[in-house]
């Protein structure tokens, strides 16, 4: 993956979506530390209606 790469470094944000399951959050929560610890600078955004299958 991209931690294998050395890219973790690179990348400059994290763009999460609707969480559907709990269980998610999780996840999301994991991959954005991973990349804040890379890179400090690196933005976490969420779009709660971005996936949400009635949403915009």
């Amino acid at each position: 993956g991209l931690t294998a790469r050395g890219l973790m470094g690179q990348i400059a944000g994290v763009l999460s979506g609707y969480l559907g399951v709990a269980d998610q959050a999780e996840v999301v929560a994991e991959a954005v530390a991973a990349v804040k610890a890379a890179n400090r600078a690196a933005l976490y955004l969420c779009d709660p209606v971005f996936g949400d299958e009635g949403g915009a």
